[in-house]
C-alpha cells in the first residue's frame, strides 16, 4: 500500500544514481542540505553515526534501520563520490563492512578477474559509470573459484 513505512524498495544502486544525480543537478537541493545537516541523534532517540558516514570526505549521510535493529543502511555523498551500504546486521557491523571495503592494506585479490563484460549476468553493469569500474574491481578480487560459476 503507497505511502506507508515498509512497503517500498530502493537499492544502494538507486541511492548512489540518486545522489549523484542530484548533486549534478541541483547542488543548492534541500535534500542535499538535509544530509549535511542531519542530527547525531534520531527523532526515535537512535543514534546516527555509522556506515558510510564514517568515510574521510564526507559532506552528508542518511541512515536507515528497521524496527527491530537487524537492518541497517546509510548513503553519503562528498564533493567527488556517493556511497551506500546496507547489511542484515548491526549499526556496528555496517560500519565495519563499509571501513573494511575502503581500508588500506587489505589483502590483494588474484592479478585480475574475468573481465566484467565477459560475464553475462553482470555484463549489464560495464557500461554503467557508476558501477562499471567497480564492479570490475569487486570481481578481480575475488578468488577464481568463485568467479567461475558467475562468469561460466
Amino acid at each position: 500500500m503507497p505511502g506507508y513505512w515498509g512497503v517500498g524498495t530502493t537499492s544502494t544502486h538507486d541511492m548512489v544514481t540518486y545522489l549523484e544525480t542530484k548533486k549534478r543537478t541541483d547542488p543548492g537541493s534541500p535534500v542535499l542540505a538535509a544530509m549535511a545537516t542531519a542530527y547525531d541523534t534520531a527523532a526515535d532517540g537512535y543514534p546516527q553515526d555509522y556506515g558510510t558516514a564514517l568515510i574521510a570526505g564526507v559532506i552528508g549521510t542518511k541512515w536507515g534501520w528497521s524496527d527491530d535493529r537487524s537492518f541497517h543502511a546509510s548513503a553519503s555523498f562528498g564533493p567527488d563520490f556517493s556511497v551506500a551500504a546496507s547489511t542484515y546486521g548491526s549499526a556496528g557491523q555496517l560500519s565495519e563492512h563499509v571501513l573494511g571495503a575502503f581500508t588500506e592494506g587489505v589483502p590483494p585479490g588474484p592479478e585480475t578477474g574475468p573481465l566484467l563484460q565477459d560475464c553475462p549476468p553482470l555484463g549489464w553493469l560495464a557500461g554503467d559509470p557508476l558501477l562499471g569500474p567497480p564492479a570490475q574491481d569487486l570481481l578481480d578480487g575475488l578468488p577464481p573459484v568463485v568467479t567461475d560459476p558467475i562468469c561460466s
